[in-house]
């Protein structure tokens, strides 16, 4: 496979109405908080070919870990600047109290369980260290309607906090989104007005029950 050739997620991001907008709201969700430690260090769970991870090297030292070679080495030819590391999620390869600041963004829509890729990334922060993680919520009306049609989200919002407070986190921002009637392939014209909507209704602010999730939360545990 040539390196010129996107991955899939690239694609989606980039050409589909849906991956832009799930995209521009996680990363304003992360980047604008001001919670990425300048000169520390940002681990990327999941980074794929470095959605985050590019724009957070610009601030950090960052390392990008991934199963897929073919998305690591398409990061790596955008940014010389980011470690690559190809590994499991639920065994990260870096050192305890590490990490200022750990992402892993979808990355839970992936693996069966939530437990020990949360504690993995618990055991690579500093106490202190902020988490940026989001996931689909099996527990919502879409969650619902996507488990009929075959294709479920893994985790409800209960369960991931649940787990968070057990690995001594601390939910300190959280967001609802992803309310729209369509998939990230989508590149229907509607996403833009509907996503004016979402916001406009405050639907965002309905954490529970919203589609998808994206959370801050700061280690407060040693």
């Amino acid at each position: 496979m040539s390196l010129l050739e996107e991955t899939y997620w690239e694609k989606m991001n980039r050409i589909t109405t849906m991956g832009t907008y799930i995209t521009d709201l996680e990363m304003h969700f992360i980047f604008s908080s001001n919670h990425l430690k300048a000169g520390g260090l940002v681990v990327d769970v999941g980074a794929n070919a470095g959605r985050f991870s590019i724009p957070a090297a610009e601030v950090a030292r960052v390392v990008a870990i991934d199963l897929d070679l073919h998305a690591l080495k398409r990061l790596r030819l955008q940014n010389q600047d980011v470690d690559v590391v190809v590994a499991d999620a639920r065994f990260i390869p870096i050192r305890d109290y590490v990490a200022d600041n750990v992402v892993m963004i979808e990355l839970l829509d992936c693996v069966i369980g939530s437990e020990e890729p949360i504690s993995e990334c618990s055991r690579v922060l500093k106490k202190d260290g902020v988490f940026f993680l989001s996931f689909g919520n099996k527990s919502s009306l879409k969650g619902k309607l996507k488990s009929f049609l075959g294709k479920p989200y893994l985790h409800s919002y209960k369960e991931i906090l649940a787990v968070l407070k057990a690995e001594k986190f601390k939910s300190v921002r959280k967001l609802g989104f992803n309310w729209l009637p369509f998939d990230r392939i989508s590149n229907s014209p509607l996403v833009p007005l509907l996503a004016k909507g979402e916001r406009f209704l405050g639907l965002r602010r309905i954490v529970r029950f919203s589609p998808w999730v994206i959370i801050q939360a700061v280690k407060v545990g040693g």
